[in-house]
């Protein structure tokens, strides 16, 4: 469904990056659906010859032709169906890790505001595994650490973006010294509750998102931005073949409220 949804919306726009704005993915992911279609099919269904006025060729016209009253059809089935299970299809779960979720505040009053007719959850999900909830039906988006390179799942407008930091004990010799190289950390730890150890061991040293300083007040402790680190980005993430009206709603006003930057 969604690579016919890419297919027709090309159709309309003719342009890639229109097409990506439009349906909240990456132009990259664009490009990707249509060169798939193209190699299961064995034709090209869109002339680029002219990049900047590219067009459908007379193989790809027709194809869109004839999916465009059935992708109605199945869309329409699909609503349908979501009106006939009641009010379950009137929440949007959303999975979260870490307790930041005040951080979107913004992005959960306008959608309230907005779409009234729909209840927003959040609930926390496991670092370990953010993905489980959505495969198994118990949330409908995730917002997750980038890069997502899941088969199964869409990657959606980014929300956050933040650096990162050095955690380690005040006793370690590095604590004194603001921006060091990460290169120069000799043990490094990515899991979940790594924090509390930290301040109390004087060789350990944990990179994490610029989130605990803000969030934990851990005595004995020291966090320091790390020069060469990459900012860290959070994105929606849904599964591909469950997206829902209220998934699009929100990913729309994502797109349109802009990415929140801890700097």
């Amino acid at each position: 469904m969604r690579d016919i949804e890419i297919l027709l919306t090309l159709a309309q726009e003719l342009h890639f990056g229109r097409t990506a704005q439009r349906l909240q993915l990456s132009q990259a992911r664009i490009s990707q659906s249509i060169k798939g279609q193209e190699r299961r099919l064995g034709a090209l269904l869109v002339d680029r010859t002219n990049p900047r006025n590219i067009r459908l060729t007379p193989l790809g016209t027709q194809l869109c032709a004839d999916l465009l009253p059935a992708y109605r059809e199945v869309r329409q089935a699909l609503d349908r169906a979501r009106s006939a299970a009641g009010s379950a299809s009137t929440m949007l779960r959303i999975g979260m890790v870490g307790g930041n979720a005040h951080d979107y505040r913004s992005i959960w009053q306008t959608f309230r505001t907005r779409h009234p007719e729909f209840v927003l959850q959040i609930r926390s999900v496991s670092f370990t595994d953010p993905f489980g909830p959505l495969r198994r039906g118990e949330t409908d988006v995730v917002i997750a650490r980038l890069p997502v390179e899941e088969s199964d799942l869409t990657v959606g407008p980014v929300l956050l973006s933040e650096p990162m930091v050095a955690a380690m004990s005040d006793n370690r010799e590095l604590a004194g010294v603001k921006g060091r190289s990460k290169q120069r950390i000799s043990r490094v730890s990515n899991g979940d509750d790594v924090s509390t150890y930290v301040m109390g061991s004087d060789d350990a040293i944990h990179i994490t998102p610029d989130q605990p300083p803000q969030y934990y007040n851990r005595p004995g402790g020291s966090f320091r931005h790390t020069t060469d680190a990459h900012l860290l980005r959070w994105a929606l993430v849904w599964h591909r073949e469950f997206e829902t009206d209220q998934i699009r709603a929100l990913a729309r006003i994502v797109g349109e409220l802009g990415r929140i930057d801890h700097h």
